[in-house]
C-alpha cells in the first residue's frame, strides 16, 4: 500500500518562474521538504520520482507557460427577492376551527363575507372568495380522522395552536391556494400531521403530501410541528417554502421530508428530518441555508440529504448535520453549484456506489455533490465517507477553497463492475481546476485505490494548509500542478 502525507506537494511544478522569484520558489521547496520531514519522521534526501507511483502526486500536460485558473467572485447562486426577510404577523381577521370529540366547533365572522365552511364528519373545508384581506384560520384539537382544505385565492395566515390531524385518505392540511400562506407555530405548542399511505385523489388537484400547498409557505413561531408522510411527502409545497423559527420535525417520509418546486430559505429554526427519499429538496430552484440547525437522515437509493436544482448556499450559523445510507446517495447535491459562506456542516455518507443499469453507468455516493462548481469561502465542513467508491467533494466544474476548514476522512476501497469500469474513493475530485487560496483542509484516504485532491485540469495551492494522506495519489493533476 502506498501512504503519503503530505502539508505541501513534495514535488512542485512551477512554469516560468521569474528571477526575481527564485528565492520565493526555494523557501517553497525547504517548506515542503521540512513539512515532509514533520509528517514522516524521515527527511528526503532525495525528490520522489517524477512518474511517479511511490510519490503520492500527479501532474501531467505539457511543459509550457500555465496560468493560474481564475477565483470565481461570485457564487451565483439565486436568491428569490420576492421571500420577506421577516414573516408576516398574524392578522386579526380570525376563523377558529377546534377538532373536538364531539365534532369540528367552528367561528366564522366571515360567513356572510365570502368564507363558506362546510364539515364531513371531521373533513372540514373552506370556500374563500375574500380578496384584499387577509384571514387567519387557527386550528386546535384532536382528530384521527380528519383533514382541513382551504380554497381561496388570497393570501392567508394559519396558526397551529395544539393541533392534531390523521387522514388515512389523503393530506391532513391542504391549501389549495397559490399565495402566500403564514404558518405560525403557536409558542409552547406541539402540533402533530400524519397521512395515510394511500391517497382518495381529487380530479384536478395536486395532493403531494401530509402538508400541501399550492402557495408560498412561510414558517414561524417558537411551537413544534411534527409530520408523518406515508404516502409520499411529509410537507410539499408547488411554490418556495421559507423556515425563519419553530422545531419541524419529519417523523417518517415515504419520499421527501421538505420537498418545494422552487426556492427553499431557512434563516433559523430547528428542523429534524428522518426521510426515505430526498431530506430537503428544491425541485427547480435553489436552498439558500443562513440559519438554523438541521439533523437528516436519509435511508433510500440515492436518497440526498440537501437537494436544489439551481445551487445550494450555506452561509451565517447554521449548523446541518447528514447522514445518508442509500446506495448513490449524497449528502449535499446540487445540479448548479455549491457555496459554503459560512457554518458548519457535518456530513455521514454511509453510502456506496452502484451501478444503475438505466443509465449505464456507476452512480457514486459522496459528501457533497456538484454538478457546477464547488466554492468555499468560510464555515466548517466534516465529511465522513465509509462506503466503496465514495467521494468527499466532487465536482463537474472547478472547485475553489479560500478560506473555512474541510476535513475529509474515506474509509471505502474501490467499486468495480466489470473489468473496465470502476470508481475509487476519492477526497476531493473536481472536472475542472482546483484551487486552494486559504484554509485549512485535512485528508485522509485509507481504501484501495483511494485518492486524496484529484483535478481533472490544472490544480493550484496559493496558500493555506493541507495535509493529505493517501493510499494511492494524495494530490494528483491531468495538466498541471502549481504551489
Amino acid at each position: 500500500m502506498k501512504k503519503n502525507q503530505y502539508r505541501t506537494s513534495p514535488k512542485i511544478s512551477v512554469l516560468d518562474v521569474p528571477c526575481g522569484c527564485m528565492w520565493l520558489l526555494m523557501c517553497a521547496v525547504l517548506f515542503a521538504a521540512c513539512a515532509m520531514e514533520s509528517l514522516s519522521g524521515q527527511k528526503e534526501n532525495t525528490p520522489p520520482p517524477s512518474n511517479g507511483d511511490n510519490s503520492g502526486i500527479s501532474g501531467g500536460g505539457d511543459n509550457g507557460k500555465t496560468e493560474t485558473p481564475e477565483t470565481p467572485s461570485d457564487p451565483g447562486i439565486p436568491v428569490n427577492p420576492d421571500i420577506p426577510v421577516i414573516p408576516d404577523l398574524p392578522s386579526n381577521n380570525t376563523i377558529t376551527i377546534d377538532f373536538s370529540a364531539a365534532g369540528p366547533e367552528i367561528q366564522n365572522p366571515f360567513a356572510d363575507n365570502g368564507v363558506n365552511i362546510t364539515v364531513s364528519g371531521d373533513n372540514v373545508v373552506v370556500n374563500s372568495t375574500v380578496t384584499g384581506t387577509e384571514l387567519h384560520y387557527i386550528l386546535s384539537g384532536n382528530t384521527a380522522n380528519g383533514s382541513l382544505t382551504i380554497y381561496g385565492n388570497y393570501k392567508l395566515g394559519i396558526t397551529l395552536n395544539g393541533v392534531n390531524i390523521v387522514n388515512p385518505g389523503g393530506a391532513a392540511l391542504n391549501i389549495q391556494c397559490g399565495n402566500k400562506i403564514s404558518v405560525f407555530l403557536a409558542d409552547g405548542t406541539v402540533n402533530t400531521l400524519a397521512d395515510g399511505s394511500s391517497y382518495n385523489t381529487i380530479a384536478g388537484e395536486d395532493m403531494k403530501g401530509t402538508f400541501f400547498s399550492e402557495g408560498q409557505l412561510l414558517f414561524s413561531g417558537g411551537g413544534a410541528l411534527e409530520l408523518t408522510g406515508r404516502y409520499k411527502h411529509a410537507l410539499a409545497c408547488d411554490d418556495y417554502i421559507a423556515v425563519y423559527s419553530g422545531n419541524i420535525t419529519v417523523k417518517e417520509a415515504a419520499s421527501d421530508g421538505i420537498h418545494a418546486n422552487d426556492e427553499i430559505a431557512v434563516s433559523g429554526g430547528t428542523i429534524t428530518i428522518n426521510a426515505a427519499g430526498d431530506g430537503l429538496e428544491s425541485e427547480k430552484g435553489a436552498v439558500n441555508i443562513s440559519g438554523g440547525k438541521f439533523n437528516i437522515t436519509t435511508t433510500g437509493e440515492t436518497g440526498h440529504g440537501v437537494k436544489g436544482n439551481s445551487g445550494i448556499s450555506v452561509s451565517g450559523e447554521a449548523e446541518i448535520a447528514v447522514t445518508v445510507s442509500g446506495k448513490g446517495s449524497k449528502c449535499v447535491n446540487s445540479a448548479a453549484k455549491v457555496f459554503i459562506g459560512g457554518g458548519s456542516l457535518a456530513l455521514n455518507n454511509n453510502s456506496a456506489a452502484f451501478y444503475d443499469s438505466a443509465k449505464a453507468d456507476i452512480v457514486s455516493s459522496a459528501g457533497i455533490k456538484s454538478d457546477g462548481i464547488f466554492q468555499m469561502d468560510g464555515g466548517s465542513v466534516i465529511i465522513k465517507a465509509t462506503g466503496s467508491g465514495g467521494k468527499g467533494i466532487s465536482a463537474d466544474g472547478d472547485v475553489t477553497f479560500n478560506g473555512g476548514s474541510l476535513e475529509v476522512v474515506t474509509s471505502g476501497g474501490q467499486y468495480k463492475y466489470s473489468g473496465s469500469l470502476d470508481t475509487a474513493a476519492k477526497a476531493v475530485k473536481s472536472d475542472g481546476n482546483v484551487t486552494i487560496n486559504n484554509g485549512a483542509i485535512k485528508i485522509k484516504t485509507s481504501g484501495t485505490e483511494a485518492e486524496g485532491i484529484e483535478s481533472k485540469k490544472t490544480l493550484t495551492i496559493n496558500g493555506g494548509l493541507v495535509e493529505v494522506e493517501a493510499y494511492d495519489d494524495g494530490i494528483n493533476a491531468a495538466s498541471h500542478i502549481q504551489i
